[in-house]
This record gives structure tokens, sequence and C-alpha cells, in this order.
């Protein structure tokens, strides 16, 4: 994950039941929690657990070239 030019951060994650989790190789970052949903080309994130916002909504919209 690429924040801007100069923070990047490894992780790993797994999707289940509706729950997307992410595991940061650092020990210092976070892991956190998502809910989400697939709707044709768009994904819907909720924040949960370890996120910044707890319940902040983010869309996520594939663009097709």
């Amino acid at each position: 994950m690429c924040l801007d030019g100069s923070n990047h951060f490894e992780f790993t994650y797994k999707a289940e039941d509706g729950t997307l989790y992410l595991d940061f190789a650092l020990d210092y970052v976070t892991d956190c929690q998502y809910t989400y949903t697939v709707d044709g080309d768009k994904l819907t994130l909720i924040g949960g657990k370890g996120t910044a916002e707890v319940g902040k909504v983010y869309e996520l919209t594939l663009v097709k070239e």
C-alpha cells in the first residue's frame, strides 16, 4: 500500500464472510478490518476495528479503459 510518494506499507489480507482483514508487516502499524460488499463494478468498504474512522464508507469503482 502506498499512501503517498514515500510511505509504503507491506501487508497481507484475507476476505472472509464479508470482512476484509489487513495484517500489516510492521508491528507499529495497526492491523484493521473493513466490512465489504461488491455490486457489479463497485466495491464498498466500511471502516471497522483498527481503522481511523469506524463506520466511514469508502466506495471504489472499477474504471474500464
